[in-house]
């Protein structure tokens, strides 16, 4: 364990309080020295400077930490403020670092809005500062043959109109390139698509072009820049597609410009250990340059900065003195092509002390951003606490012949790194194939026969991650394209089927459903599921009950109901609850990162509180760096960025995942205590082991603890201060962000 390094701070937290549910009506889980700027910087904190304090920044929205002295009998914490009642949890302790571990860039630079697909060795997609315009473009080196039918290459999906035309052009520029060694292609890697190769030889710039009629039922084209042959060096830039007529179509980054190659952070994660933070710095394009950086918190202060210089393409900013919590990295590098300004989050946190796959957290893994980037998020996953991925499995990517199993290779790959790192996999089997049903949600004999027999084969390919199955995605959503349709009683003639034949194959599998999709819970629909038997072929009851962009708290009542409704479907046996997707997108006037931390924090709380056995966050990362697209902005995760090649930038949601998992860890539910009007409490563990998640649904609400020894206050970033009582009573002052109250203690008095 590397020192615990924790901030003189408070902050403070919100949701609604429902009470008189006694423990034992619930499902009760187990859960799973400083730089001289920094010592400044701490120093400022503990000055009284409560006008700050009330300021909201743009990632601490809500965020306060307040505690108020009341006649001298109640000890009031003030986390900026020296004092012999309030002292900081823990102090910086002298750590020898060892010499610090350069991760290199990888073989192929990134580029913002293009996805690797199968990346190789032999093939480099690189920044070229030989540009036809602007200052950079693609150059592709390829050693060899590549893979016909799933060659590396750089892929943007761009949207369509069906049944509509399309032009793409471009400029190339080679030097030794084989014949057909590099080919752009529009539409899908095969079938309807029309591609054009790269000329042989060596040869100056030359504009090139292909045409493109997209399929009557496509709303999407795939613009691939694919390496298949040998190519000393080919390079392209300034892609422009038009389409019906003179129209632009949004292709990203279309001349290239932004990419890894120039300067970049090769960090594999950046939920960095505490006392051990370094950020690796690297440009490939360039063997030199100085480096200017700054780091801020949570609060916008400064903590630390400084300048150093690029040593043969690299350098390493040494943060190992940097206590617990969430901030930004402002980085401004001064390359031979001119300066070069980047920005990222990063977290410091201490790693999970569990096993993954015994945390009662999971989250949905989509394949986004290339298999090293997907393999290193894996990893970070389980050390913040996540023991399982949720994991759809596409059936007709699957099934490309009758009766024969093809994984793809994203797929195979992501299992494998799931088993490294100790995290279960819920398989998720989705959604149809053209061999059954004429490619709609299967609903006849054979087609819920062949989605029974993809669910069975998948269960058995990859025995190392589980024996966790759930049947279908929110078979009630309009997506449901089967002839029977989206009701309880078709969902039970696929249910019946499948399950069956998984526990022919395994008595122990874990079969989930139904997964309704939100908003709220579908009660109604449960209902009848319940009365049609469906209880008996699942192990566990999942739902999806989104509630954004509005708090969670509303959950709790329904939670209570569900837990009765299967009390009486099932004879007076419970069942186990998941909730398999839940979460907040953030965009700008919808949810805040900070909100989207809180909700999920309080979601994840209550939800335990209340019946829920485990929960998986959706997502892991966004699925885009649209930012006005709310689908594809629910990550705990931003999308792959370019300065960031090996990992994802995460979120505030993601640093109060990691710390909600410390905190909770081993812990069973205990009580949910009444704390007054719009006040929750959750308690985890008993006694002086008992741990609360305490927030108001207010802007904010006052409680009072009586404790005989000293209490622990956590923030969601994970900064802590202990709080000697007097006269026997701490008073805590509370915003919507939760924090928490370690040690024997007992709620005193509440006022809203």
């Amino acid at each position: 364990m590397c020192p615990k390094l924790e901030r003189q701070r408070l902050t403070w937290g919100s949701d609604q309080l429902v009470a008189g549910i006694p423990a034992a009506t619930a499902h009760t889980p187990v859960l799973g020295e400083l730089s001289p700027m920094m010592s400044e910087h701490s120093a400022k904190r503990r000055t009284p400077r409560t006008p700050a304090l009330k300021r909201r920044t743009w990632w601490i929205a809500g965020i306060a930490a307040v505690l108020v002295v009341s006649l001298g009998a109640v000890v009031i914490a003030q986390p900026w403020a020296g004092s012999d009642v309030a002292r900081d949890a823990g102090k910086p302790e002298a750590t020898t670092a060892a010499a610090p571990v350069i991760e290199k860039l990888p073989v192929s630079d990134d580029f913002d809005w293009w996805t690797p697909i199968t990346p190789s060795e032999s093939a480099e997609f690189l920044g070229s500062s030989t540009a036809q315009g602007g200052q950079s473009a693609l150059e592709i080196r390829s050693a060899g043959p590549q893979s016909e039918s799933d060659p590396p290459r750089l892929q943007q999906a761009i949207s369509v109109v069906p049944g509509g035309s399309y032009t793409l052009t471009f400029w190339a520029k080679g030097t030794d390139v084989g014949e057909n060694a590099v080919q752009v292609r529009l539409g899908p890697l095969s079938g309807d698509s029309v591609s054009v190769s790269l000329p042989a030889g060596t040869y100056d710039w030359t504009q090139m072009s292909l045409d493109y009629v997209s399929p009557g039922d496509g709303s999407k084209m795939n613009v691939m820049v694919m390496a298949t042959g040998q190519a000393g060096s080919a390079i392209v830039d300034s892609f422009v597609a038009t389409g019906n007529g003179s129209a632009v179509a949004p292709l990203m980054n279309s001349d290239l410009e932004s990419h890894s190659g120039q300067v970049a952070l090769t960090n594999k994660s950046l939920m960095l250990t505490q006392g051990e933070a370094r950020l690796s710095v690297a440009s490939r394009q360039f063997a030199g340059g100085d480096i200017t950086w700054s780091i801020v918190d949570e609060l916008g202060a400064a903590v630390a900065d400084g300048t150093q210089k690029l040593d043969e393409h690299y350098t390493t900013i040494d943060l190992t003195e940097l206590p617990l919590g969430f901030y930004r990295l402002n980085l401004n590098a001064v390359l031979e092509s001119g300066p070069q300004d980047r920005s990222t989050t990063f977290g410091v946190v201490e790693p999970f002390e569990g096993v993954a796959s015994t945390s009662n957290f999971g989250t949905h893994l989509h394949f986004h951003g290339g298999e090293e980037r997907v393999d290193n998020l894996i990893g970070t996953l389980a050390d913040i606490g996540v023991g399982h991925v949720r994991a759809d499995v596409a059936w007709w990517a699957t099934e490309r012949s009758p009766g024969v199993y093809d994984y793809e290779a994203a797929t195979v790959n992501a299992m494998d790194e799931y088993a490294k790192a100790g995290i279960n996999a819920l398989q998720l089997p989705v959604y149809s194939n053209p061999f059954y049903d004429d490619g709609r949600t299967p609903s006849t004999p054979e087609g819920l026969k062949g989605y029974a027999n993809f669910a069975g084969d998948l269960l058995n390919k990859f025995p190392n991650v589980g024996k966790d199955v759930e049947v279908y995605n929110e078979f009630d959503h309009t997506f449901n394209t089967g002839l029977c349709g989206p009701t309880p009683e078709c969902y039970m003639d696929m249910l019946s089927v499948t399950s069956d034949h998984l526990k022919s194959l395994d008595p122990e599998t874990t079969v989930v459903g139904p997964g309704n999709a939100g908003m709220g819970f579908k009660l109604e629909w449960l209902q009848k599921f319940f009365d049609l038997g469906g209880l008996n072929y699942v192990d566990a009851v999942s739902a999806h009950p989104y509630v954004q962009p509005g708090p969670p708290e509303k959950l709790a009542a329904d939670l209570d109901t569900i837990q009765q409704m299967i009390l009486t479907a099932n004879n007076g046996e419970s069942k186990p609850i998941w909730l398999t997707e839940m979460g907040w997108a953030t965009k700008e006037g919808w949810v805040s990162d900070q909100s989207q931390a809180d909700y999920l924090i309080r979601v994840m709380a209550l939800s335990f509180g209340h019946g829920v056995e485990r929960f998986y966050s959706y997502e892991a990362a966004d699925s885009s760096l649209m930012d006005g697209d709310i689908e594809s902005n629910f990550g705990l995760f931003e999308a792959s960025t370019s300065f960031v090649p090996s990992a994802f930038v995460p979120k505030l949601a993601a640093v109060g995942q990691a710390h909600i998992a410390q905190q909770l860890q081993g812990k069973t539910f205990t009580v949910q205590e009444d704390a007054g009007e719009n006040v929750s409490s959750y308690v985890f563990g008993e006694k002086k082991d008992a741990t609360r998640v305490i927030w108001t649904t207010a802007e904010s609400s006052t409680v009072t603890l009586a404790s005989k020894k000293p209490v622990t206050v956590t923030s969601l970033d994970g900064g802590s201060t202990v709080i000697d009582p007097v006269k026997g009573l701490v008073t805590l002052e509370l915003t919507g962000t939760p924090v928490y109250v370690a040690g024997s203690i007992n709620l005193a008095a509440a006022a809203g």
